[in-house]
């Protein structure tokens, strides 16, 4: 255990996504000098993740505005096995959450500035910086490069913000289950809004040849969900 108060010197984070702001956000409440460098020039951008998050997680731990960042709420999930039978499990009020990206960053930042320094556009990688304690928190990018071996548990994703038919009240996770959509995990289907969902998956190979099946797929394994147009793609990468 490093006592950074007595220790004396500066935390380097290496990361603005959640985590780095998030370690940022609660160092400047403890009095803990830290200095946050953020490659991008702005927080929350390029886009990768699917956002949804539980309630109970956005509020005992995330902690900002749900006015600010929330979508869309859930009250449940149906899953699709391989085979297409469907298994609904639900509570009457709202579990999980959507959030708005990169509003969610933007929260974060606004609170990590308060007493943290944050540097945008700025690339750095931890041998660079000495003499302070440095916090590598660039995500998947970084697991790879500490760890070479944790790339063979590295799923590559895919999906896309559709537009549909019937959104099957729009209030349900799906979760597509079986190898003809991904090996190693599984698909996806979450509401954004009225009318609007991300579709999309992660798997060892083939992932935009198994993301167009699902899509044509939909409407036969969700009895409703006819995609009408493809808004946004977006790339990125599980850890699993």
């Amino acid at each position: 255990r490093v006592d950074l108060k007595r220790g004396g010197g500066e935390v380097h984070i290496l990361g603005g996504g959640p985590a780095g702001l998030q370690l940022a956000r609660f160092l400047g409440k403890l009095g803990i000098g830290a200095r946050l460098y953020e490659e991008h020039g702005c927080v929350g951008l390029p886009q990768h993740c699917t956002s949804l998050v539980s309630l109970e997680g956005l509020r005992e731990h995330i902690r900002v505005s749900e006015r600010r960042v929330v979508a869309h709420k859930v009250t449940g999930a149906w899953i699709v096995g391989p085979h297409g039978a469907r298994m609904l499990i639900e509570r009457g009020s709202p579990v999980a959450v959507v959030l708005r990206r990169p509003a969610l960053e933007e929260a974060l930042l606004d609170e990590a500035s308060k007493g943290a320094e944050v540097v945008l556009g700025q690339k750095l990688r931890p041998e660079a910086l000495s003499g302070s304690f440095v916090v590598d928190a660039r995500g998947v990018v970084s697991l790879i490069e500490n760890h070479p071996r944790a790339a063979r548990y590295v799923l590559p994703a895919l999906q896309y913000d559709v537009r549909v038919v019937d959104d099957c009240g729009g209030e349900r996770v799906f979760v597509f289950l079986g190898e003809r959509f991904s090996r190693g995990l599984f698909a996806w289907a979450v509401p954004l809004s009225d009318g609007f969902y991300r579709v999309g998956l992660a798997s060892r190979g083939n992932v935009l040849a198994r993301l167009n099946i699902l899509l044509r797929k939909l409407p036969e394994l969700t009895g409703c969900l006819k995609p009408l147009e493809r808004l946004r793609v977006y790339g990125g990468a599980v850890y699993t």
